[in-house]
């Protein structure tokens, strides 16, 4: 019986470590439920929706990251991230097919300059609406809710893109590659 406490503490230990990295906790998320997550995205009346996801997913944007998407940025074509103490400084570039949807969800909406994503206040959308939307798409998406994180967007593109390519020097724009390394424990 005590064997078994013991154990619990490592467990819980371990998983306290685990956080204080910055690695995920939660389940992986599947490419197949990002899918459904953005096709449920797509059937709501916001059109910010899918973008934001998609901006995880194609751009390795972190939340605290996403007023770096500019106007300004989506003309150039590329996203400049400065450093951080989490981070480095580093470059996320538009692909062109998400680069024409953002260009033109700017032109509809009449944005001229600063964030591409604001609040009806005029400001750059706030971390906890956005994690409350990704969650209530959970359920139109039939995803569970534990797995669905910005975080866990931006390691569905990781993985397939480590698992299509094999070298985890590419994704300079997801973050730290240390970090992706230990996350998708990839050997060079």
């Amino acid at each position: 019986m005590e064997t078994m406490g013991a154990m619990e503490r490592i467990t819980e230990t371990q998983i306290e470590q685990i956080k204080g990295t910055g690695l995920p906790t939660r389940e992986p998320l599947t490419k197949e439920e990002y899918d459904r997550l953005l096709f449920a995205a797509r059937q709501q009346d916001d059109e910010r929706l899918p973008l934001v996801l998609q901006s995880f997913y194609l751009l390795g944007l972190r939340v605290s990251e996403l007023h770096y998407l500019t106007v300004e940025a989506v003309r150039a074509g590329k996203v400049d991230i400065p450093a951080t103490e989490r981070s480095k400084s580093r470059t996320a570039a538009i692909p062109k097919e998400f680069r024409d949807a953002l260009t033109e969800f700017i032109e509809r909406k009449g944005i001229l300059s600063r964030s591409v994503f604001l609040s009806s206040r005029g400001r750059p959308m706030h971390r906890k609406n956005i994690w409350e939307y990704i969650q209530r798409l959970c359920y139109a998406a039939a995803v569970d809710e534990r797995k669905a994180s910005p975080d866990n967007i931006r390691l569905v593109r990781a993985q397939e893109f480590c698992e299509q390519v094999r070298d985890v020097s590419g994704l300079e724009s997801f973050q730290d590659v240390p970090w992706l390394k230990r996350v998708l424990r990839v050997r060079l």
